[in-house]
């Protein structure tokens, strides 16, 4: 009987190490007084995987009090953001280094400045600096946070440095405004559209704006030719009947979350029909390809064509002359000025060319980025070098991170995560390439 309860309370002990093993990121956290940020880490579904023993990685982790700031910004309660798990997801991401353990004495060892690629992949970076004393770490868009010079030991080979603000990075915004100051090179058009619309204001109202929001690139409004440039003064209701027939009724919701069949839109008496071909979504028979932004409470899923009602993407990019006569559309006519009036039926409308100014183009130093045999990025060149070398079983527990931070919500196609580049790069090759059409979203 004394083996038996002693075989018993062992497997007790063992039990809870175990739990306690899966769960030490969670328990770091909450000791030390980091509860929103493990709060948000249990959202996201990081917090067991970033426990593993054999995982490497770097985190930058926001104070409740910044994690309360952040969601006044994005109009969020914390009921909200659990309804948003892949937003979760892009916080954390956006925050993690993978692939390097670096305490505070070991961030400016060759230099004041340093760069790193995060979890969240694309163009997602770090930029840390030092300067009169003080730390400071900046996202890929926003103000950045100052970092506390002690760092946290989460084991031999995790480290947390805590901010005093959560850092913006790809795929989530506090407003429409922030979306328009970031993504001026692909979605240009469609922020005139809603100034021309007077749509500002609500869309970038405290309360929130719950929606889903289909968002047309550059390269939709050019090819729909839709004139909001120097001719005819388009009427704002006009140009707001377009946009309302872009937004779903509400509340928010993203893909794959979002049901297949009509889903009813802001514009009176229309709807907007969402398909999916196996991993891939549709909206009006074209092709979502940037899966669930989030700009305040709104989720925005990115498009490349121009939404009408009664036409499918395909008949609305490419209509012939005798199916617009048979159909009879109806027409919107803009305001008239000195140079006449403007006449828009679907899938016929004249636009010129919006120009975009580029920064002036500066010499750029060779950058090379390494690459585990998982495939994850590692730091920079100009960075931290890698904590020895990679394992098997460490790049196999860093993939199941990145494999938790990814989710179901990535870029419907890889290939756009490079498109990213451009905002950041604001050469004259990517303005104009963006003028062309090229860069889709």
């Amino acid at each position: 009987m004394a083996k038996l309860a002693y075989a018993l309370l062992l497997l007790v002990l063992l039990g809870l190490s175990a739990a306690q093993a899966q769960n030490l990121v969670a328990a770091k956290l909450k000791k030390q007084g980091l509860t929103a940020a493990a709060k948000i880490w249990d959202i996201a579904g990081v917090s067991a995987p970033a426990s593993d023993a054999k995982a490497s990685w770097t985190a930058f982790v926001p104070s409740d009090a910044a994690v309360k700031s952040f969601l006044s910004e994005m109009g969020l309660s914390l009921a909200d953001l659990q309804a948003r798990p892949g937003l979760a997801k892009r916080i954390v991401a956006s925050h993690l280094l993978l692939g390097s353990n670096v305490r505070a004495q070991e961030i400016f060892a060759n230099g004041d400045t340093r760069v790193a690629n995060t979890a969240a992949r694309g163009s997602s970076r770090l930029v840390l600096k030092q300067a009169g004393g003080k730390v400071t770490v900046a996202g890929k868009h926003g103000p950045a946070a100052n970092v506390e010079p002690a760092h946290v030991v989460v084991d031999d080979n995790k480290t947390l440095h805590v901010i005093d603000r959560v850092l913006y990075g790809d795929g989530y915004y506090p407003s429409f405004k922030a979306l328009c100051s970031t993504r001026t090179v692909t979605l240009s058009h469609f922020c005139q559209a809603v100034a021309v619309a007077g749509l500002e204001a609500t869309m970038n109202a405290p309360a929130g704006f719950d929606h889903t929001v289909f968002v047309p690139s550059n390269k939709a409004f050019i090819a729909a030719k839709l004139d909001l440039g120097a001719g005819a003064a388009p009427a704002a209701s006009a140009v707001a009947d377009v946009l309302k027939y872009h937004v779903l009724a509400g509340p928010a919701q993203g893909v794959p979350a979002l049901a297949a069949g009509k889903h009813e839109t802001l514009l009176a008496g229309q709807s907007v029909d969402i398909s999916y071909q196996g991993s891939k979504a549709f909206v009006n028979g074209g092709l979502i390809v940037r899966r669930n932004v989030y700009v305040g409470k709104a989720i925005v899923e990115g498009i490349t064509h121009l939404l009408q009602p009664g036409k499918s993407a395909t008949a609305a990019t490419a209509p012939t002359a005798t199916s617009a006569a048979a159909a009879k559309p109806s027409t919107i006519t803009f305001a008239k000025s000195t140079k006449g009036s403007l006449t828009i039926t679907p899938g016929s409308i004249t636009m010129p060319k919006l120009s975009i100014a580029p920064a002036a183009a500066t010499a750029k130093s060779p950058i090379s980025v390494t690459f585990s045999k998982s495939g994850h990025r590692k730091l920079l060149s100009f960075g931290w070098a890698n904590n020895g070398d990679s394992t098997e079983d460490g790049d196999a527990a860093e993939g199941q991170i990145q494999a938790a931070v990814d989710g179901d919500e990535s870029v419907a196609d890889a290939a756009q995560q490079n498109l990213e580049g451009a905002e950041i790069e604001s050469s004259p090759e990517a303005s104009q390439l963006a003028d062309d059409g090229i860069y889709n979203w």
